[in-house]
């Protein structure tokens, strides 16, 4: 028996959730297989403490020593890449050279 090349898969969402999930698709110009593919592909190759964190599942117990962590390494930019470009072209905020008010 021949394995198939692709698997179908369907889920069930509430239409809000839907709903907004359409406007991310509208906005990234993006099919809704594509997404999901991607989105698979990403969370698939995740080490396991992030796919922890994306699917929900850190216990109560640990959220605030995770937190610790995350901002612990939020403050070390050089071991973080930068991804203005890519944020720029695919319309994120743009910097105007204003700052807002109280900010210098």
């Amino acid at each position: 028996m021949q394995m198939a090349e692709t698997e179908h898969i369907r889920i069930r969402v509430k239409p809000d959730l839907k709903q907004r999930w359409d406007k991310v698709l509208a906005d990234r110009k993006i099919s809704q297989q594509e997404a999901v593919v991607a989105l698979m592909e990403w969370a698939s190759r995740q080490e396991p403490i992030l796919q922890t964190m994306l699917f929900g599942q850190v216990p109560e117990s640990d959220q605030a020593e995770l937190a610790r962590i995350v901002l612990r390494r939020l403050g070390q930019p050089a071991k973080l890449p930068t991804y203005t470009k890519l944020i720029d072209s695919v319309g994120g905020p743009k910097k105007t050279g204003k700052s807002k008010a109280g900010e210098n």
